[in-house]
């Protein structure tokens, strides 16, 4: 059973956290927030992502942007305004 919800900004009340915005101001597509939200659940869920490949099963195209914006989302310990 799950213990916290993470959400995009106006979808649930638990965490928001705007990740398609995110993803326009730090990549330039909305796109780039589901890595985002990926690393953050990484981290909820206690994945070291230190010790996984994820470079190996990432997509080759943008592979550093998708890397660097997992990185984000792990390195986000809630999102405030």
């Amino acid at each position: 059973m799950a213990q916290k919800t993470i959400c995009d900004t106006g979808l649930c009340t638990d965490e928001e956290v705007p990740f398609g915005m995110m993803g326009i101001e730090r990549f330039g597509q909305a796109i780039f927030g589901n890595m985002i939200a990926l690393g953050r659940l990484f981290r909820l869920i206690g994945i070291d992502i230190s010790h996984v490949a994820l470079e190996k099963i990432l997509p080759k195209s943008y592979a550093k942007e998708n890397m660097k914006a997992i990185q984000i989302g792990y390195d986000l310990s809630s999102y405030e305004d």
